[in-house]
């Protein structure tokens, strides 16, 4: 585990400082909505910056401020970006230990593995802020800690519209475990953001008429006539062995099936969640009864190596 913690970085670093541009767009523009947040506090709420990413990269963006070349403060805000690559990944060895798994570090390997990961480990993207919650929200859950698990998905709308599903997710999960009284904390970031955007901004934009419980929808950005465009709901799973890895893929496919069909006859209960540019969740009851998530079918894939336990 050590070696490939060491080998990501090193590669993550050669991309950090060989790559002198950005890697899309959005980059530069989540980068650029970081390093001006201090002078202009709607950065901060800004939707389409993204309230986690941007109070996560504001500090090392600072970085350089006094000279007119931005390099220091891409350099750092990418150094900071692959610290919470690796924060992932410890996290995700963590739940495959917790798992009981003979060798939880390949779990770490199959998490440097996903070209998609490796790009973005380097990049100011929302993706690698995201991931990273979301591994502790999943921790959290394994570690039957509800209220933070609750906190940590309420979190995720702040970094990426997917967390909205999530939301769904962890109140079912909630629900089913007989935790409900914690579905109030879901939405407590979420109106924290839509109450400080419209304290924030009101007086000062075009929007100042709009009730202050839409804010965030008034601010929305994106639409189904959008530069984004749309497709068919098949799409996304079609491109789930890019995002995941054409190595990587079809082990997690057959160890999957492997560890299904090992505890189909224990009391077995699965759900799969997507995250699109990260990968995919597996959970999976352990013998305690008790929920625990394997991050990217993480088990499955060590079971088709030959290490589950």
């Amino acid at each position: 585990m050590g070696v490939a913690a060491l080998g990501f970085v090193l590669l993550a670093i050669i991309g950090a400082v060989g790559y002198r541009g950005f890697i899309e767009g959005d980059a530069t523009n989540h980068y650029l909505i970081a390093r001006f947040a201090v002078d202009r506090p709607a950065n901060f709420v800004n939707v389409w910056g993204r309230p986690l990413t941007t109070l996560l990269y504001a500090l090392p963006a600072q970085v350089g401020r006094g000279s007119d070349d931005i390099r220091a403060g891409v350099l750092a805000t990418r150094g900071l970006s692959i610290g919470l690559a690796l924060l992932v990944a410890w996290v995700t060895y963590r739940l495959a230990r917790g798992q009981g798994l003979r060798s939880p570090g390949m779990a770490v390997v199959f998490v440097f593995a996903q070209p998609i990961f490796y790009v973005h480990a380097f990049s100011e993207m929302t993706e690698i802020p995201f991931a990273v919650v979301l591994a502790l929200a999943f921790w959290a859950f394994a570690s039957g800690r509800w209220l933070w698990m609750s906190l940590l998905v309420g979190l995720l709308p702040l970094g990426r519209p997917e967390g909205f599903g999530f939301i769904l997710m962890g109140a079912a999960a909630l629900v089913w475990y007989r935790r409900w009284y914690w579905l109030p904390v879901l939405m407590i970031p979420f109106l924290a953001w839509n109450d400080a955007g419209w304290a924030i901004t009101h007086s000062e934009t075009s929007d100042a008429n709009v009730p202050w419980y839409l804010w965030v929808k008034a601010n929305w950005p994106y639409s189904a006539s959008s530069a984004y465009g749309n497709g068919a709901l098949w799409d996304l799973p079609m491109r789930v062995p890019l995002v995941v890895g054409t190595i990587v893929f079809p082990l997690t496919c057959v160890g999957t099936y492997l560890a299904l069909r090992r505890r189909w006859g224990s009391r077995a209960g699965v759900a799969v969640g997507n995250d699109v540019e990260i990968g995919k969740n597996v959970f999976i009851e352990n013998d305690d009864d008790f929920p625990a998530p394997v991050g990217h079918a993480f088990e499955g894939s060590t079971d088709s190596f030959g290490f589950g336990a």
